[in-house]
Parts: structure tokens; sequence; C-alpha cells
């Protein structure tokens, strides 16, 4: 618990500088219309690119981060409903893209691998927002 906590103040501390990435409007699709990726076994054992994984991680999780009122986010969502999940995604992408890159593994070979994988993206994307909250009201 100590260590998850410490991770959140690095990203807290690593995401105040985050600049807003952009999704173009006309090219966005909603999670909920987004086709799942199956994943591969190769010697009976779970095989999964890291872009595969994160596009059905965001499948699940970007609704969940906008319509779960337990999932924290929206008690500190300060946008427009409508734009929430396209907001969700874009710290998403930052966070992968930027602060946890080489901490994911570019396979993924085990369903609790992608858990954690999935709860350091979760971190992430919420200390990602909160901290841009802070910058603008400062």
């Amino acid at each position: 618990m100590k260590l998850l906590m410490l991770f959140g103040s690095i990203l807290v501390s690593a995401c105040a500088s985050t600049t807003s990435s952009t999704v173009a409007q006309s090219e966005y699709i909603p999670p909920a219309k987004r086709q799942l990726v199956d994943p591969d076994f190769k010697n009976g054992k779970l095989y999964m690119k890291r872009e595969d994984w994160f596009h059905n991680f965001k499948v699940g999780a970007i609704p969940d981060f906008c319509s779960n009122p337990n999932a924290g986010f929206l008690a500190s969502y300060q946008g427009i409903p409508s734009d929430c999940e396209k907001t969700v995604e874009q710290y998403m992408d930052y966070c992968v893209d930027k602060v946890i890159n080489k901490k994911l593994p570019q396979v993924f070979t085990s369903v609790p691998q992608a858990t954690i994988a999935g709860e350091n993206v979760g971190l992430c994307t919420f200390s990602a927002y909160r901290a841009s909250l802070k910058k603008a009201n400062s």
C-alpha cells in the first residue's frame, strides 16, 4: 500500500506539467462502440500486445470512469458530461505514452499482470486530471 501511495504521489508530481493531448473529434469513436481484441495463446499461455491490451482496457475503463460514482473520478470531473470519455481518454493516452510507458510490459502474459497495469493506468489518469485542475486553479 505504501508503494502504491508513493507511486501516486510521484505521478501527481510528474503530471503537474501535463500538456493536453487532443483526440480529433471527427475521429473519436466512443469506447462502447469499439470492438475488443481477442488475446492470443502461445503454448497455452496468454499473449497480448500492449497496444491490444490498452485498447481493450480503454473500452471498459473509460465508461466506468465517467459513469461509476464509486470510481471517484466523477466527484472531481468539472467538464461537460458529454465530453467526459474524451477527457479520460486524453489523460489515459498521456499516462501510457509519457508517464508510465517504461513500466508497462510490451506483451501481457497473465491476468494479474494486466490487472496491475490497469490499476497503474487508472491511478495515473486520475492523478493527471487532478493535477491539471490544481494547475488551472492556481
